[in-house]
């Protein structure tokens, strides 16, 4: 794969995921319900306690970062990235409204 065709894959990666960010803030709360045994599992296994600091790369609509945030209190840090900035923004929107 050349240097143009990787920067092209990340741009249609991009834009598609920018073009369902409104699809999955609509169904955040159903997803939750179903994927939320899943975020707390990971945070067990990873360890993830009070203080500690955590990278999630893909978080999308911010799961499991925003378990994490949590878990971690405010002695800890979570980073949470992604792709899409629309999906940061579904991710910014659900942090500010789990406080």
């Amino acid at each position: 794969m050349s240097i143009l065709d990787s920067k092209q894959y990340k741009e249609a990666e991009r834009q598609k995921w920018d073009n369902v960010a409104n699809g999955w803030q609509k169904w955040w709360k159903t997803i939750e319900r179903g994927a939320g045994k899943v975020s707390r599992r990971l945070i067990e296994l990873a360890e993830i306690k009070p203080g500690s600091r955590v990278l999630d790369i893909a978080t999308g609509i911010g799961e499991p970062a925003l378990t994490a945030a949590n878990q971690v209190g405010k002695s800890g840090l979570v980073l949470a990235t992604d792709i899409s900035l629309q999906m940061l923004s579904v991710a910014k929107q659900r942090a500010i409204s789990f406080g």
